[in-house]
């Protein structure tokens, strides 16, 4: 289940800055939004630190990792990345 978050996340304008801010490759940033993979173990840290997840959204974010890539991507999109952007 997916619930609305009290204050908005960080905004990125495109795969390259998200991917700057997390420390990844743009690459990796559009395949996590397009449910084509699941984030590792240092991403997943990341992830948490960039977008300021609290308990009950590691929780949520653990549990769609273990649902698989599109459940996980959804997730993402909706609580920490927000709508994919067109450009890279």
């Amino acid at each position: 289940m997916i619930t609305t978050r009290a204050t908005p996340p960080p905004t990125y304008h495109s795969n390259r800055e998200l991917a700057a801010a997390l420390g990844c490759d743009f690459t990796t940033v559009s395949r996590l939004r397009n449910g084509i993979r699941i984030p590792g173990i240092a991403l997943t840290a990341r992830i948490i630190e960039v977008f300021e997840l609290d308990e009950v959204d590691r929780g949520e974010l653990l549990g769609a990792m273990c649902a698989g890539p599109a459940e996980c991507g959804a997730w993402l999109n909706a609580r920490c990345f927000g709508t994919a952007p067109v450009s890279a």
